[in-house]
């Protein structure tokens, strides 16, 4: 019997640092010994999103600055590590191809966004959001617990806008959206399960259903990433299981010819990146974004597959 092969994606170079945090005046939460209006010059990145519109390419993602405590992902104070993620960076670089803006610091910090002054009677927490044009307004989705959305014209004044559905696990989080013929998937982590809910208006969603159980005894799924490339769906996602430091550059990469088929999957691969995202140029070439690996801010990699 002849099998078929599945193209497995691998690095083709090395890592670009295309993004890399300046100071700025915090204006977040007053905890773990920061203060509101404060400059800070160490700011520290985490889960991101991406997104080409036009000849721009936005990138949005968590952002604190560096902590009491925090050396690097294998020093760090587990207590404080986490509790100033209450804003977003927003940076922006221009160029018709991602190959245009595939250098050292392409990326130009703007404003950052959704500080908790912004989203009244919401939680301080705004955890991996999910960046897309959807109406013709950007949409940033947002975890945990309760995955929010908020809209905007130009980045700059955010409208609220009811909450899509709500977790009993707090803990829930990491959304990423995929379309397919007018359905969107919306694919987020719950400790050791990745499920998802699907919906044609962005509003009304179904109930959940598990799209695959962690295939490894210890740890949690971080950090998905989901597309579709010729006849077969690629799942990408981060582990965590507290062997790896804090940002776990271990992603495992999983493949199926149907979206509900990953159950049980073994990984096709693992590429040493954390929190991936996958950009696919206008030739036809593929990116892998990656946070805080191999150094803090965003860096970029040419794949190819095999």
């Amino acid at each position: 019997m002849k099998q078929e092969r599945i193209p497995i994606p691998e690095f083709d170079g090395e890592y670009v640092n295309i993004y890399a945090p300046q100071g700025d005046v915090y204006n977040g939460i007053e905890i773990n010994g920061l203060v509101k209006g404060n400059f800070y010059k160490e700011w520290i990145t985490n889960d991101f999103s991406i997104l080409k519109d036009g000849d721009k390419w936005h990138m949005v993602g968590i952002t604190t600055p560096k902590t009491t405590g925090f050396v690097d992902e294998f020093e760090y104070n587990p207590d404080t590590v986490h509790g100033a993620e209450n804003q977003l960076f927003h940076c922006v670089a221009q160029g018709d191809n991602f190959s245009d803006i595939f250098y050292r610091e392409s990326f130009c910090e703007c404003k950052k966004i959704l500080y908790p002054d912004e989203r009244p009677n919401e939680i301080a927490a705004i955890w991996a959001p999910h960046l897309m044009k959807y109406k013709d307004v950007y949409n940033v989705i947002y975890s945990p617990c309760e995955f929010r959305r908020a809209v905007s014209a130009d980045f700059d004044k955010w409208e609220l806008k009811p909450y899509l559905f709500k977790t009993e696990f707090f803990a829930a989080r990491d959304p990423y959206i995929y379309e397919e013929n007018g359905i969107f998937y919306l694919i987020y982590t719950e400790d050791k399960y990745l499920k998802y809910r699907i919906s044609e208006d962005m509003e009304t969603w179904s109930d959940e259903k598990i799209m695959q159980t962690m295939p490894f005894e210890k740890g949690s799924v971080e950090s998905p990433f989901f597309m579709k490339k010729d006849e077969y769906y690629y799942l990408f996602w981060s582990i965590f299981d507290g062997e790896n430091g804090c940002y776990d550059n271990r992603t495992f990469v999983f493949a199926s010819k149907t979206i509900d088929g990953f159950d049980g999957k073994a990984p096709l691969t693992v590429l040493k990146a954390h929190a991936p995202e996958i950009v696919r140029d206008n030739d036809g070439s593929y990116y892998l974004l990656s946070v805080f690996y191999p150094g803090n801010g965003i860096s970029a990699v040419k794949l190819k597959w095999i």
